[in-house]
């Protein structure tokens, strides 16, 4: 694995306070976006404090997600899915938690009502149902349905800057961003998800009833130079939108949200209006014109600027539009950005952004990905060691008071294989001995295509109606996440040492 110095060429002026510049390194591995989970570095600096804030999302993928988890099936008789006899004691007393392993020796189906008990027809749909470790590992980590919530983004004085490893609102008090990621509008559909189900105002609220006091909202380069019609049947939720351009629905979307007291990160996700598969090269970068008639829709860096320009513009007099994620996972060809490439254009597109408000965080993601975090890697790992891999590529930077850095992508499926709940106990531990800033993704219940079809997003925090909850235990670890690490009597003392906050 090949170092890289990403602060030797950053864009000049910024720093990341008293420690020499290539203090700050970083591993580069394969290919980034949606096929590959990783931990990416964002750069972020206002006018008067640049200070870089690196954003590390972790989020887990489809891919990865299917090689991890095995297939929960309905047991009956004999014990337990899981570890056997005194292994699987010793797990669940060390851990606190029953294995969510399914048993991986012997097992049963229980024929399904109205499939045939015999043959192959029955094991497709008994093999969706939760095996009895996975449903005790939901309930033992249910949540009450009233929590408690982390200080809307409105408690604080904007705007806000960067102070050592912190982001502090004006008077120099701590603001913890406690982040969801609310896609849609940078997919094909051209409109956040879930206004054809609820009132954009009423998922802001559901999104503070959760505790959140910011979301990151991405959009696409096509919705602007197409800005068509969002159709009705998408917004139906919404009668005041329907009619208006994709431009005009996102800047109502993010007038909800900070009408309810929550914090905008504008996020600048892909080109083309779809989901990142990874491999296409005309969305690996925000500049696809040296590509030539291989890309159906180019644009120069001006281009990438412009459209840039074009959905900000409005939002500049809005305080709680804090922030603006320059782009998304950028790779290139393959993989091999010039890190000196991206930073410059970087530098240009914030100064331009700058001039419409100075007072916004402009964060710039690393090139490609720096570490793999993803849950099948530490299926077997201890907490000693994971913490000993985190540390070395971002975790001495909270530690040493250097720099701010917010896990900008993290999730982990409503029912977790072992890689997964394994994964998810090691970082979030971590983070709640290291109170870091975080975003989670994601918000959405599915991901939904323009023909109508959908695929179920197995990582959403709501349910299909967009009004309920989903109380389990990822909500119950961010619960914990939004407390002060100092006040959270959760965190056992044998992670007291690794990693504590100075």
């Amino acid at each position: 694995m090949r170092e890289l110095d990403y602060i030797k060429a950053a864009p000049s002026g910024y720093r990341v306070g008293p420690r020499r510049r290539d203090d700050l390194k970083s591993g580069k591995s394969k290919l980034a976006c949606d096929l590959v989970s990783s931990v990416q570095f964002r750069f972020l600096a206002a006018a008067d404090a640049p200070y870089m804030l690196l954003a590390i999302p972790l989020r887990r993928t489809w891919s990865q997600a299917i090689k991890g988890t095995v297939l929960p099936v309905r047991a009956v008789g004999g014990k337990s899915a899981g570890l056997k006899g005194q292994r699987k004691k010793r797990a669940e007393k060390k851990n606190g938690l029953p294995d969510p392993r399914p048993d991986g020796h012997r097992r049963r189906l229980v024929p399904c009502p109205g499939v045939p008990s015999t043959g192959l027809a029955a094991r497709p749909r008994c093999a969706l149902d939760p095996d009895a470790a996975s449903l005790a590992f939901e309930r033992a980590n249910r949540l009450p349905p009233e929590s408690e919530l982390a200080p809307a983004m409105s408690t604080y004085e904007l705007p806000l800057r960067t102070r050592g490893r912190d982001v502090v609102d004006a008077r120099g008090r701590r603001v913890k961003l406690a982040s969801v990621n609310w896609y849609g509008a940078s997919d094909e559909l051209f409109a956040s998800g879930g206004l054809d189900a609820r009132h954009r105002d009423d998922i802001a609220r559901l999104i503070r009833r959760l505790g959140f006091n910011s979301v990151r909202l991405p959009y696409s380069d096509e919705l602007v130079t197409s800005n068509p019609i969002v159709r009705a049947a998408d917004v139906a939720a919404n009668p005041d939108l329907i009619g208006l351009s994709a431009l005009e629905v996102f800047h109502a979307t993010v007038r909800s949200l900070t009408g309810a007291g929550i914090a905008v990160i504008v996020n600048n996700h892909i080109t083309r209006a779809s989901w990142c598969d990874g491999f296409d090269l005309c969305d690996a970068s925000w500049k696809n014109d040296h590509l030539g008639p291989l890309c159906p829709l180019r644009q120069t860096e001006e281009d990438w600027i412009r459209h840039w320009e074009a959905v900000v513009a409005p939002l500049a007099d809005d305080p709680l539009v804090i922030g603006v994620d320059l782009r998304n996972e950028v790779r290139g060809l393959w993989g091999t950005m010039s890190w000196d490439s991206w930073a410059a254009a970087a530098e240009r597109a914030g100064d331009r952004l700058l001039a419409l408000n100075p007072d916004w965080l402009i964060i710039v993601g690393g090139t490609s990905s720096g570490n793999d975090l993803s849950g099948g890697r530490y299926a077997t790992r201890s907490y000693e060691s994971f913490v000993s891999t985190v540390r070395r590529h971002w975790g001495y930077l909270l530690e040493g008071d250097i720099a701010p850095v917010w896990v900008g992508e993290f999730g982990a499926p409503a029912r977790p294989g072992v890689g997964d709940a394994r994964y998810w106990r090691h970082l979030v531990r971590y983070l709640k001995v290291l109170d870091a800033d975080f975003g989670y993704w994601a918000l959405n219940p599915r991901k939904m295509s323009r023909d109508g079809s959908s695929v179920p997003e197995t990582y959403g925090l709501v349910e299909e109606d967009w009004k309920t909850p989903v109380l389990d235990y990822r909500m119950k670890s961010m619960i914990e996440l939004m407390r002060d690490v100092a006040d959270s009597e959760s965190e056992d003392e044998a992670g007291r040492g690794i990693g504590e906050r100075k």
